[in-house]
């Protein structure tokens, strides 16, 4: 189905990209939504590798200024005698404002989506860490994906992701940035002057993901009584404290007493999983 096919599909397209819908997206409009999501994740990645060169911008905008300094000014039309004077066109009507809405939200999505792709905010924002400008974009996109998620397993492992990034994200604030694209092994060493509070925001934030992730999973559990949800719980949360557990000598003072917390959160979640599995 195409979402532009009509007023009403338009309008919940443009409410789940805005963030505005009331209810859950179909399935035809969460497969669309997910694919402008990966087209401004592909565009951010073509930019960055194929952006003009700074020399190349400065050289095609002093040609263009000398184009339009040496442009002759147009020429008026010859003004036609009063006799003969054309009759004034007469304005299409406006849209009615329903209809103007309805054009204006896929557009102005799009707009946003081609935006993102060609400056790259795609990347940048994947990327950014607690405490930059881009890390809310990157926060209200992640919320996104969550609203457009199916059933509440499909719910729950996506918070369980989240909780992963959340991690990644307290090492990279402990190791540095190049952590995140070369792994604990290529870091090094701590990086001076760790921040603190967005390293303890990052681990309150992980704990709860990882509460609202098994929440929803075990529920699911409940309900259709398959293990294999709570297997994946199982080896995710023993994955999830190991690396926790290594990270925690590196942390600053204050981050490490709190991601003992953590630690404990996530051993109670393992042996709440391992219970119920038959």
């Amino acid at each position: 189905m195409n979402p532009f096919s009509s007023r009403a599909s338009a309008r919940e397209l443009a409410a789940q990209l805005e963030g505005t819908a009331q209810r859950p997206p179909s399935p035809e409009t969460a497969r669309a939504a997910l694919l402008v999501d990966h087209l401004v994740r592909a565009g951010g990645e073509l930019a960055a590798a194929s952006a003009p060169r700074p020399e190349f911008r400065d050289a095609l905008r002093t040609r263009l200024l000398a184009v339009a300094a040496v442009q002759p000014p147009a020429v008026p039309s010859p003004a036609v005698p009063s006799s003969e004077a054309a009759p004034e066109p007469v304005a299409a009507p406006a849209p009615p404002a329903r209809r103007r809405r309805a054009r204006r939200g896929p557009l102005l999505a799009g707009g946003v989506a081609a935006v993102l792709a060609v400056s790259g905010a795609g990347v940048a924002t994947s990327r950014s860490l607690p405490g930059d400008p881009l890390y809310g974009a990157k926060r209200t996109s992640e919320r996104l994906q969550l609203r457009l998620a199916g059933d509440p397993a499909d719910q729950g492992l996506r918070h369980l992701q989240l909780a992963t990034k959340r991690l990644r994200e307290v090492e990279a604030l402990t190791y540095g940035r190049g952590h995140v694209a070369l792994g604990p092994a290529a870091a090094g060493t701590v990086a001076a002057g760790a921040p603190v509070q967005p390293a303890l925001g990052a681990l309150a934030d992980m704990d709860a993901e990882v509460r609202t992730g098994s929440s929803l999973l075990v529920e699911q559990w409940r309900r259709d009584g398959r293990d294999a949800a709570m297997v994946a719980v199982q080896g995710w949360s023993q994955t999830q404290w190991d690396e926790l557990t290594a990270l925690v000598p590196a942390l600053p003072a204050p981050a490490g007493e709190r991601a003992q917390s953590s630690l404990d959160l996530l051993l109670q979640v393992r042996d709440e999983v391992t219970g119920l599995i038959r």
